[in-house]
């Protein structure tokens, strides 16, 4: 057990307004051991009849700036905002850095970066895409089926055999 006694800088970044990027925003600015910078890349998007200034956002754009944050909740993004240069240092930051990487699934995240270099970051692979509206079908990987995350019965067996329906 690690017990930290400082803050936790979570950095919370996502296309759209989504409603998960609301709830979690909410929550880590009212936990006082987080301190949470959040992006959202298209926030006008919930604004269309207003007029409102957006601010231009981005990911950080070098290891030393990830290495600010020891999590980071990527929701909904696409190659747009998560560029190639970005994927790679995110790579970079979870295997060398130790960063805790946690994705929120969408139309376009985990599905559209399987072939990147944060492929080897997922604990699932992508077995075969279906149309949005129906998700995807995931298959649980050696180095993640005993991870407490995926394990959603008693144990890894068990797991696995939901996994597989």
């Amino acid at each position: 057990m690690n017990v930290i006694d400082d803050e936790i800088r979570v950095l919370l970044a996502e296309r759209l307004p989504r409603w998960e990027f609301g709830y979690l925003k909410s929550i880590l600015q009212r936990d006082k051991k987080m301190q949470m910078d959040s992006i959202l890349f298209n926030p006008d998007h919930a604004y269309r009849n207003r007029t409102r200034k957006v601010e231009e956002e981005s990911l950080p754009e070098s290891l030393e700036e990830w290495c600010r944050y020891r999590v980071a909740l990527l929701g909904d993004l696409t190659e747009n905002e998560l560029t190639p240069a970005h994927q790679e240092l995110l790579r970079r930051w979870v295997i060398e850095a130790g960063g805790n990487l946690i994705v929120i699934v969408g139309e376009s995240m985990p599905g559209d970066f399987f072939k990147t270099p944060l492929a080897e970051l997922f604990p699932v692979r992508n077995q075969r895409a279906t149309a949005a509206k129906s998700g995807y079908e995931l298959t649980v990987t050696a180095e993640g089926a005993n991870a407490p995350p995926v394990l959603v019965a008693g144990d890894e067996i068990t797991s696995l055999s939901v996994w597989e329906k």
